[in-house]
């Protein structure tokens, strides 16, 4: 099959057993990439009756329903499964089992099957028994508790005590991880292996979101400033958000709103702001002074026109009605309305070789694979970063550090995004550079990058002639507005995706004081970043996909902004959408409550209403807080599971890596010792594969190191 136009998946037959979210996205994920799904409903339908159901389950090529507790159920299913590539299951651990259809049991019997489950808390958790309601997996997982003084480092909280996001952050991620471990599962069964299973637990899958914000160091903790990035209210009363931890950025900014006279009279001196505390202070507050002089639409343009990244906030809405003109490719438009659309793009190249040779069981599915990273900060080097814990042979290819004067040590979160990496350092601007980078691209499977068209060209390389220097490669691109439409060469961050896109305006209230640091969103990690990070590795392995079973290089795309507008599906297509100020939840029945001695998170389904009202005496679910409020933490848990429901204390994100806890037990605390840094600590891989087992990769060496020993190949 060589059709350029196919789908990477296409010709594959997916098995959607999935209820909720998780399973169903997951699904809806491969079908947009060509994939024929297959949906296997229960009697009397979807277990969640809500308007985001019919967003999930679209696009399938047929749907059955099958009641697996019933012979004849379990035969029709049989059935079915001998037909499909791939099974997509949420249930709890062991339901599977009990029905007859174990995992392992599957993959054996059907030896090219990949099996994903997605459940709340793995079956090596505890916890694996408890219903797996979002809120529920998220309490666990220190999604809504208040950061401490030394996370937040000053930044501002919304609230005085616990901060509750709508975002479906448990399943949106578990999902996407899931298309990761799927497809990479398929890029080694296409190696001459066999199927294996997946297993991504949402509450697992969390960790990544956290990713960074948990990097924790024994000693010598890398710091900087942020170079007048902020959050700042302007004269219409609007907010925009500034980032200028680039130090140009800083310059062009001050340039062009008629204050370069701050860089030479020591307000805005890139020294004196990293050498001196109070320095960044003073210059926030003349920032401050100059933002509210004109209108936030007024600073977005001047950013256009500048190169600098600066966005207005706006409602969900809003971007809805605007995404069409100014990222065409993040929906899809009917007459029906604007619908969410494929969140990789595969743009066809030509003809390509295949290249890879087979896996051996215990290696990764991308053993032997060369990739060339060459990208920034923190989303695209997420991309690079999954492909080595998949087995691939990365290579970060950088400028010399301190090249470029930024507010942090460079590169950015370095122990954390280059896990795995060899550090190469190349100058690609000095003569011989282009030459170099060209050779590193000749040599690899894989590109990834994130910067914008122009300025790719100006590395010497062309997104427009890859085909004819690399026919071969395949070139995942990853930016912040995609590569169609006005604001397709746009500098950005997740800060300005989560700008735009209505992720900030849903924590805002009445507003930060202006000039507060960007991370205003919550949950307070980069969430949005690791998400794009993470749909980018799902587009590389897409592309090799291609390539290997069609014979087409590709070069494939996402966005942070796909990210985003991914993390706020519940609310952008139908769910419940509280009011995020202050609100604790989505209902009575799912929010949480403060107790005698903290926070729990209460899930529990309607059909149990009265039997936990009976349980803890109340009437009506309006007088839930104080019958919570005279219980310890350790009691309410358990009346809501009494009563057929889960609860989970709210677990501080500070504590989630404490050594001999939940995280530790179940692998997802990762300590590397550093001769630097001492023992540094963060979150590790979440994707479980059976068969080609995912690993993290060492600490990388210091950039400056690197520079040493890479000497004699810096041109």
């Amino acid at each position: 099959m060589t059709d350029p136009t196919a789908g990477p998946l296409a010709g594959l037959r997916v098995l959607d057993l999935g209820q909720y979210v998780a399973g169903p996205l997951l699904a809806t994920m491969l079908a947009d990439q060509g994939a024929d799904v297959v949906r296997v409903e229960p009697p009397g339908g979807p277990r969640w009756p809500s308007p985001l159901t019919d967003v999930l389950l679209r696009d399938r090529v047929e749907t059955v329903t099958v009641d697996l507790t019933s012979g004849a159920g379990r035969t029709q299913f049989s059935r079915t499964v001998a037909e499909s590539d791939i099974l997509v299951e949420n249930f709890r651990p062991g339901v599977l089992a009990r029905l007859g259809f174990d995992p392992a049991w599957l993959c054996e019997q059907h030896p090219r099957l990949v099996v994903c489950s997605m459940p709340g808390f793995s079956g090596r958790d505890p916890r694996a028994a408890l219903p797996g309601w979002e809120g529920v997996v998220l309490a666990a997982a220190g999604c809504y508790a208040t950061g401490t003084q030394e996370m937040l480092q000053g930044e501002w909280w919304p609230t005085s005590g616990p901060a509750f996001t709508p975002l479906l952050l448990g399943s949106t991620f578990a999902a996407m991880l899931g298309a990761v471990g799927v497809t990479a599962a398929l890029v080694a069964r296409e190696r001459g292996g066999s199927g294996q299973q997946v297993e991504v637990p949402l509450y697992d899958a969390f960790f990544e979101a956290i990713g960074a914000r948990a990097l924790r160091y024994e000693r010598n903790a890398p710091s900087g400033t942020l170079l007048g990035s902020g959050f700042y209210r302007c004269a219409d009363g609007r907010y925009v958000s500034l980032i200028t931890v680039w130090y140009r950025h800083l310059e062009w900014f001050l340039r062009a709103a008629g204050r370069e006279v701050w860089l030479t009279d020591g307000t805005a001196d890139y020294d004196r702001l990293r050498a001196e505390p109070t320095a960044g202070a003073e210059l926030g507050r003349h920032l401050v002074d100059l933002l509210a002089s004109r209108t936030a639409a007024q600073w977005e343009e001047l950013g256009r026109q500048a190169g600098v990244p600066i966005a207005a906030v706006r409602t969900a809405a809003q971007w809805q009605d605007e995404a069409p003109r100014l990222a065409p490719d993040s929906v899809r438009v009917e007459a029906s309305g604007t619908w969410p659309a494929p969140l990789v793009r595969v743009r066809d190249r030509g003809a390509a070789e295949r290249c890879l040779g087979p896996v051996a069981d215990g290696a990764g599915p991308l053993a032997g694979l060369r990739v060339v990273d060459m990208t920034r900060v923190l989303a695209a080097p997420t991309v690079a970063r999954i492909l080595a814990e998949l087995g691939a042979e990365v290579t970060k290819v950088d400028v010399p550090p301190g090249s470029t004067r930024a507010g942090l040590r460079e590169p950015f979160f370095h122990e954390s995004v280059n896990r795995g990496k060899h550090l190469l350092v190349v100058d690609a601007h000095a003569p011989g550079g282009e030459q170099r980078v060209a050779q590193l691209c000749a040599e690899a499977d894989l590109l990834v990058t994130n910067f914008t068209r122009p300025a790719l060209r100006r590395l010497g390389v062309d997104p427009d002639l890859i085909g004819t220097t690399a026919p071969d490669l395949v070139h995942t691109y990853l930016n912040t507005f995609g590569s169609v439409g006005p604001w397709a060469d746009l500098r950005g961050y997740a800060e300005i995706a989560n700008t735009v896109t209505g992720i900030t305006a849903r924590t805002l209230g009445d507003g930060p004081p202006s000039g507060v640091a960007p991370n205003v969103d919550l949950p307070r990690s980069p969430a949005t970043d690791y998400a794009a990070g993470i749909l980018g590795a799902f587009a590389a392995l897409l592309g090799l996909l291609r390539r290997e079973r069609f014979g087409r290089a590709s070069t494939v795309e996402t966005t942070l902004v796909d990210a985003a507008c991914l993390e706020q599906i519940g609310q952008l297509y139908g769910a419940d959408d509280p009011d995020p100020t202050g609100t604790m939840g989505w209902s009575d029945l799912q929010r949480l409550y403060s107790t005698r001695d903290g926070w729990v998170f209460v899930g529990i389904g309607e059909q149990y209403r009265d039997r936990l009202l009976t349980r803890l005496g109340s009437r009506t679910t309006r007088t839930l807080g104080e019958a919570f409020g005279a219980l310890t933490a350790e009691k309410a848990c358990a009346a809501v599971a009494e009563a057929g429901g889960a609860a989970h204390r709210l677990v501080p994100m500070d504590d989630l890596l404490e050594r001999g806890g939940s995280a530790d037990r179940l692998g997802l605390r990762l300590e590397q010792q550093s001769p630097l840094f001492g023992a540094v600590i963060q979150p590790g891989p979440v994707i479980r594969l059976s068969r080609t087992p995912v690993r993290a990769g060492d600490l990388p060496e210091p950039p400056e190191r690197a520079l040493r020993h890479n000497q004699e190949v810096t041109l």
